[in-house]
């Protein structure tokens, strides 16, 4: 598959083929080059937000993967907060992502990067299954060691 022009383009290109692999409708982007643009999806139970930055950012040629883990479960949180904060220390040894809360949707979440240029929509779809494994492991340990 050529490359598309812009950085922009291939995350579009990239979003199409992941939905017609997943036999799913195309998404609809913003025509806003100034927009940053998300395509939201399910993978093995877990939800994921892929991200492009706009058009001016430095890092185009990236996207970010955001698994969504959901509001921590009940009390105590600090073991969770702990565990994730430790995960962190690994992760970002093996730049392989790291833990964070988003505060508007309070829930944790993992978020890695990853390169457009070498990507397509089955290796994408493979990565997002990967981090799908580990994040339901962690969070079956996390939830465990919550009870």
């Amino acid at each position: 598959m050529p490359l598309s022009p812009t950085w922009r383009d291939r995350f579009v290109d990239l979003a199409a083929e992941l939905c017609r692999a997943r036999g799913e409708a195309e998404p609809i982007h913003h025509a806003d080059a100034h927009q940053a643009l998300q395509l939201s999806l399910w993978v093995d139970g877990m939800r994921f937000d892929a991200l492009h930055p706009d058009i001016d950012d430095e890092t185009g040629d990236r996207i970010v993967l955001q698994g969504r883990l959901g509001p921590l479960p009940g009390t105590p949180q600090d073991a969770l907060w702990r565990a994730a904060l430790a995960a962190n220390l690994a992760l970002c040894r093996q730049q392989a992502g790291a833990f964070g809360w988003d505060e508007s949707r309070e829930e944790l979440v993992f978020s890695a990067h990853r390169s457009l240029g070498d990507m397509d929509g089955t290796g994408l779809l493979r990565d997002l299954g990967d981090i799908a494994a580990h994040l339901a492991g962690w969070r079956q340990a996390s939830h465990a060691s919550s009870a």
